[in-house]
């Protein structure tokens, strides 16, 4: 009878040590087969199925990452305001007095916060003639009403120039502004009261600098 107790018992340990290796060796078996993408059935995986925050912009292609956009960023500042003049000017001193006449008048420019400076770029075509003697065309430029520097020569004949000749001159000028709404205006006029001066093809750049 106690033999047979002891058979029964050690049959039923025998019965959990082989239940035990299987389910050991049944595990290896299942972690040394991974699933891979072959496996998977496609449009089977949701959103549900990834891991928060686990796909990089790497991870996607270049078509997916060209529809991604940003927040709309903050507006930039003012450009530059170049108006185009018209399409022909002339002046001619009177009484031997030079009598400035205007190019551009009141051209409004809004100065940025964070900018301290105007950049002011004023070109033209211009020609002198004056038969009689030398004479020297001027250009001034104003900022609310004040001149910046002194008047700035750009253009002079001789008298052998008695018809119009134009050449290509420009006048630069840097002035110190406090941000905000500003106007520049240009004016010129010639040094004798024979001559005539001319500005043509005339353009006016202002730009706001830091």
């Amino acid at each position: 009878m106690r033999l047979i107790k002891n058979t029964i018992k050690n049959s039923g340990l025998v019965a959990v040590i082989a239940c035990a290796m299987l389910v050991v060796g049944g595990g290896s078996a299942i972690a040394g087969s991974m699933i891979t993408g072959k496996q998977v059935k496609n449009s089977t995986l949701t959103g549900v199925d990834i891991k928060n925050k686990s796909i990089n912009a790497g991870d996607l292609t270049d078509a997916a990452r060209n529809t991604l956009k940003g927040n709309v960023g903050a507006t930039g500042a003012t450009g530059s305001y170049s108006p185009m003049g018209s399409a022909f000017s002339s002046v001619q001193s009177t009484n031997g007095t030079a009598t400035p006449e205007p190019v551009f008048t009141d051209v409004p420019v809004n100065v940025p916060t964070g900018s301290s400076k105007l950049l002011i770029h004023f070109n033209a075509e211009c020609s002198v003639t004056d038969p009689a003697q030398y004479a020297t065309q001027y250009v001034s430029i104003r900022v609310d009403g004040v001149q910046i520097q002194n008047s700035a020569s750009i253009c002079a004949n001789t008298p052998d120039f008695d018809t119009a000749r134009f050449s290509s001159n420009s006048v630069q000028r840097y002035v110190d502004v406090a941000p905000g709404a500003h106007t520049v205006s240009v004016t010129h006029w010639v040094s004798d009261a024979t001559a005539t001066g001319y500005l043509d093809d005339k353009t006016l750049t202002i730009i706001p600098a830091a």
